[in-house]
């Protein structure tokens, strides 16, 4: 385990453990998102956020607007993708509210 982040929105104790391996891939999406502009990626949040925050579902919409899925080889990458933004989801996640407001998307 190289990170452990708490996921709960309370004090109950649920973690997310991402291995050496989660953060490798974590890192792919993060440095694939680096190729979009400002006022792309901000187009997009304000798309999939209806003028507010992204909870996991508009979260994941957001990523795969981003993500073309012909971008996929088959479904094992996609499951492996979804799999992948829901880690996502937690580390944009800086104040673990369960939102992820415009700088948290902004900043990745």
């Amino acid at each position: 385990v190289v990170l452990k982040i708490d996921v709960s929105l309370s004090n109950g104790g649920r973690f997310l453990f991402l291995t050496k391996e989660d953060m490798a891939k974590v890192d792919y999406v993060r440095t694939f998102l680096a190729q979009f502009n400002f006022t792309q990626l901000l187009r997009v949040f304000s798309d999939c956020s209806g003028g507010g925050d992204l909870d996991q579902k508009t979260f994941s919409d957001a990523m795969h607007q981003l993500i073309p899925s012909e971008s996929l080889k088959d479904d094992h990458e996609r499951d492996h993708l979804e799999q992948h933004l829901k880690s996502l989801y937690y580390i944009f996640d800086r104040d673990q509210d369960g939102l992820v407001n415009v700088n948290d998307f902004l900043c990745g």
